[in-house]
């Protein structure tokens, strides 16, 4: 319908998986990294996890093509199965295997007989499970099992899991356990951020086509943005909207207001608030740590000392901000509480989302399955923790307003909303200003409890002792105890973090923890900032 009024060959913003339309963002060329380092090492099981509509299937597809040679043989399950044997059949189904026995054992044997016969002629067997979160744990556990496979030297089946975040805490539960230690590779397909929504909406006009790259103001593309977070399935559905609105109401390109109303007619009317409170300063969003996901014993990262914080200063008189830009302080306070939603890629808090006291915030961060630190230290302590935080300062005549301390760079300090308080602030000034109260939003991505010890934690103190080995602070065969050798670990690590060094887990230990093992998508303040004051 709007094809020719636009010039494209074809429909650029279709929902179908299609290789060719492919936009190669930093997350999705680390993801096929990660999956080609798995094949090419044997590395029995991968894991690749991400939202609905972050591309998985068609990054996933797109790697299979590059498996479609003569030494490859390859299954792709699409649809989950609801018993260990129906899960048999259809392996041997799409591997072309003939088999008699509708056993499970006489089917793992047939299994087991063309795996070796794969082996000897020198070819990779791969077996794809896609939107594994919905299988059943006998079905997982039977997975496990067809994994044992092998020769004294070589894994014969390299196996992919994919699946929507749910699937880690599943993998992560006790009856699992055993399948998810033998995951050596994963990876975690994060969001699209603005310059990569702007490059993919460019990417796929020209795939299509289109001769005008600037078709999409720059309005409009915030507007798609916003109002998608970024996932590559919503920002089709706005953008193939766009278009048909452009085209109906004879507009040559896609300015905000056409944007505007895409967005209403894909989401309705509720999305209009939404996007007024989503208004940030892009300069005030939090970056977002790139996910390099591998087992602690394939990488480590060496993680230099950070100096201890410097003495604070004599006391100076404290100021107070200046007059605000005329707003309104609820609406300040939804905008930096959203800064943070948008550092962890989670909901926002709409816009009449009550006050920011602790026990609203901690409300807040539980129903997007985060939790809250109530920080204490010094302003330094927090910069180097490098995690958006909200922050309280002074106001004029004794009143106090939350801001978003959302990035770090050489010195300064980028504060959400930014017209509100001066941003970016350097960091004396703010010191000043600050009252002392700050909080965090993070995630135990492992559930491990900060006060082990337990029966029934020697799983959690394993993965502990894994992270650990992770950033180098552990060596040797994980225990489950928590006994004196990993207490000097956490010791190791908390004096290289520039922690408090007492050996204790806390959340601002295992938060850190997160981000250096290298294994998950902990937020950044966007700079380097250890070893700075």
């Amino acid at each position: 319908m709007y094809c020719a009024y636009y010039g494209f060959t074809e429909k650029p913003f279709t929902i179908t998986p299609n290789p060719r339309f492919l936009f190669p963002s930093r997350h999705h060329r680390e993801a096929l990294a990660h999956l080609r380092y798995g094949i090419a090492n044997r590395a029995g099981f991968i894991l690749l996890t991400g939202e609905v509509g972050t591309g998985k299937t068609t990054l996933l597809r797109t790697f299979l093509g590059e498996l479609d040679r003569p030494d490859c043989r390859i299954a792709l399950i699409f649809n989950p199965c609801q018993t260990a044997q129906e899960l048999l059949q259809e392996i041997l189904r799409e591997y072309g295997i003939a088999c008699a026995e509708t056993g499970l054992a006489g089917m793992l044997d047939r299994l087991n007989r063309f795996l070796l016969e794969e082996n000897a002629a020198g070819h990779t067997v791969v077996l794809v499970i896609d939107e594994a979160q919905n299988l059943p744990v006998p079905v997982l556990e039977q997975i496990r099992l067809i994994s044992n496979l092998e020769t004294e030297t070589d894994k014969l089946l390299q196996i992919i899991l994919t699946g929507q975040p749910e699937l880690e805490p599943l993998l992560q539960s006790t009856q699992l356990r055993q399948l998810n230690q033998r995951i050596t590779v994963r990876y975690h397909l994060l969001p699209l951020d603005l310059a990569d929504t702007r490059q993919y909406v460019v990417h796929r006009l020209v795939t299509a086509g289109g001769t005008s790259q600037r078709l999409f103001s720059d309005g409009a593309l915030q507007t798609v943005y916003r109002a998608s977070g970024g996932v590559p399935r919503l920002i089709n559905l706005i953008c193939d909207r766009a278009l048909l609105v452009g085209f109906a109401d004879d507009c040559p390109s896609i300015t905000t207001r056409v944007a505007l109303k895409a967005v209403r007619e894909t989401f309705g009317r509720t999305m209009r608030r939404r996007l007024r409170t989503a208004t940030l300063t892009v300069a005030g969003l939090a970056c977002v740590a790139a996910v390099v996901v591998a087992t602690p014993y394939l990488r480590r990262t060496a993680v230099p000392p950070v100096p201890a914080a410097p003495s604070p200063p004599a006391a100076a008189p404290v100021p107070v901000l200046p007059a605000p830009v005329p707003a309104d302080p609820a609406r300040q306070r939804v905008q930096a509480v959203n800064a943070l939603a948008q550092a962890w890629h989670v909901a926002f808090m709409p816009e009449k989302g009550g006050d920011a006291t602790p026990a609203h915030l901690a409300r807040l961060a539980r129903q997007r399955r985060l939790e809250l630190i109530r920080f204490s230290g010094s302003l330094e302590q927090l910069v180097r923790l490098d995690t958006p935080a909200l922050l309280e300062l002074r106001e004029p005549h004794g009143g106090r307003r939350i801001v978003a301390l959302a990035r770090y760079r050489d010195g300064r300090a980028g504060l959400v909303p930014a017209a509100a308080v001066g941003s970016p602030m350097a960091l004396p000034a703010l010191k000043r200003l600050w009252t002392g109260h700050a909080y965090l939003f993070w995630k135990n991505y492992q559930d491990i409890p900060l006060h082990p010890g337990k029966k029934g934690d020697a799983v959690a103190l394993i993965r502990l002792q894994l992270l650990l080995a992770g950033t180098g602070h552990y060596a040797g065969e994980p225990t489950g105890l928590l006994d004196g050798r990993t207490r000097a670990a956490l010791r190791s690590f908390q004096t290289s973090a520039g922690l408090k060094a007492d050996g204790a887990l806390n959340a601002q230990t295992l938060l850190l923890l997160y981000r250096r093992s290298g294994l998950y998508p902990v937020p950044s303040l966007g700079a380097d900032t250890r070893g700075r004051s």
